[in-house]
């Protein structure tokens, strides 16, 4: 959906007057729907709500009731042809819906306990579900039988997805993640992934898959032939926080919870420097564009910035008032300017700073543009405010939200900005006017922070 289409706002009715908890968000594969999963407050009713994407206006209402013993959640997935809608509730069902007649299109029915997950096949032949009866289940969606199951995983399936050449990756509850390929429905297992692996980070021109988990591992795959090509580990054995490639792939970068940061060749495997940062938690990384430099952002606020090569600590910017407990951090100007969410612009090279920048409020949220010329920051009064990476100076003030701006996401030509809130509305601006121009409602509960992500990268994404 183009965000730059969009120059009114466009009000999506409740799900119902007394609100029922959104749980999923989803754009057909063109851009021309949205539908939205949700379940009833007591639970006893799913709802899923489809409006065109570019008038706002309703297209189908599907509703029906769940068993007692169902989850409460509500998710929606579309076919690739767009008309086709599958709603997995946490019951033993899938539920397909035809968008185009508002009527029901039949049961996905095999499963012995509960489904958690479905995904369509990029040519939509295929439907691929899993769930706690720890089998992952192929189908075919005109008939509804199922063609294929994936054996061999030990606990209930949370997630599958599939990539354009048929690999089917599923992870389960006990946090192992296996990939499979699909052939003719029958399912043969390629690669385990290794030990439960939490965090997950792909190189800049996708041949390199990093995966870090809960025991300080990282293990590195080759995605061509998917197979393992070394596995790391902290000599600490501190648990993996985050993991982060530098830009021509040959390092990675691993954050852990006593606070130290490892620097890995991954042509070899090996640990060529530990930074330390006198912090536990580090969880927000940024590499500069030339991969000489590291901001690590910390949960108790504050940042650390490192020569990677040689890991000397070339600034430490002091801890500020943060709401999610760790700041953003972004590079801008080709790695030449430092935005942590404090109060300064700082040059990463000398750890000066080099300008003051005049804003109100707690920053909670901050992203740069694609070119690193400017960054937009969130902040807790409900506004958001854009920046020039040169100078410091504020470029627009984006006033509308009721409450605090938790999410801050950039298009990917960075001509247009989004901004997501506890008072449930995602609005589209102009970074360098501060002039919306769009506004969506999304009517989720405000503990549920998910669905304003989604939306924000939808909008942004379709562009």
């Amino acid at each position: 959906m183009c965000s730059s289409d969009l120059d009114a706002e466009l009000p999506l009715d409740d799900l119902s007057p007394s609100g029922e908890s959104v749980t999923s968000v989803v754009a057909s594969p063109d851009g021309g729907l949205l539908a939205a999963g949700g379940r009833e407050r007591n639970g006893g009713s799913c709802i899923v709500r489809v409006w065109d994407a570019r008038t706002g206006e309703r297209r189908a209402t599907f509703r029906w009731v769940v068993g007692p013993d169902a989850l409460g959640f509500c998710n929606v997935t579309f076919h690739p042809r767009g008309d086709l809608l599958l709603a997995v509730c946490g019951d033993r069902n899938g539920y397909l819906w035809r968008v185009s007649t508002g009527e029901a299109a039949g049961r996905i029915v095999g499963h012995t306990a509960r489904m958690q997950c479905a995904a369509f096949t990029g040519d939509g032949l295929l439907l691929v579900t899993g769930g706690d009866d720890q089998v992952v289940r192929v189908w075919n969606p005109e008939t509804l039988l199922q063609v294929g199951s994936l054996m061999g995983h030990a606990a209930a399936i949370r997630s599958v997805t599939i990539d354009g050449a048929g690999h089917v990756v599923a992870g389960a509850e006990d946090g192992s993640t296996r990939l499979w390929r699909i052939n003719n429905a029958k399912g043969c297992i390629l690669f385990d992934l290794p030990a439960r692996g939490t965090f997950l980070a792909f190189s800049a021109d996708g041949s390199l898959l990093a995966v870090g988990d809960s025991i300080g591992g990282i293990s590195l795959l080759d995605t061509a032939t998917w197979t393992l090509l070394r596995r790391m580990k902290s000599p600490a054995d501190d648990g993996c926080m985050n993991v982060a490639f530098a830009p021509d792939g040959s390092r990675l970068v691993s954050c852990h919870g006593i606070g130290r940061v490892h620097v890995w060749n991954t042509d070899e495997g090996t640990l060529l420097t530990t930074l330390e940062t006198q912090h536990r938690h580090g969880r927000s990384l940024a590499i500069s564009p030339d991969g000489a430099t590291l901001a690590v952002g910390h949960a108790v606020g504050g940042a650390a910035v490192f020569d990677v090569q040689t890991g000397e600590t070339i600034a430490s910017v002091a801890a500020v008032q943060t709401i999610q407990g760790c700041p953003r951090v972004a590079f801008g100007l080709g790695g030449t300017r430092l935005a942590t969410g404090a109060r300064e612009l700082f040059d990463p090279r000398t750890g000066a700073a080099t300008a003051q920048l005049e804003n109100e409020g707690v920053v909670a949220s901050l992203a740069a543009s694609p070119d690193g010329t400017i960054f937009v920051t969130g902040s807790d009064d409900g506004k958001a405010r854009s920046w020039d990476f040169a100078t410091g100076r504020r470029l627009a003030e984006m006033a509308g939200h009721r409450f605090g701006v938790r999410i801050v996401a950039f298009s990917p030509d960075g001509q247009r900005v989004a901004t997501g809130s506890f008072d449930n509305t995602v609005r589209i601006w102009d970074p360098r006017t501060g002039e919306v121009v769009h506004v969506r409602s999304e009517e989720h509960t405000s503990e549920l922070q998910s669905p304003c992500n989604l939306v924000c990268r939808l909008l942004l994404e379709k562009k």
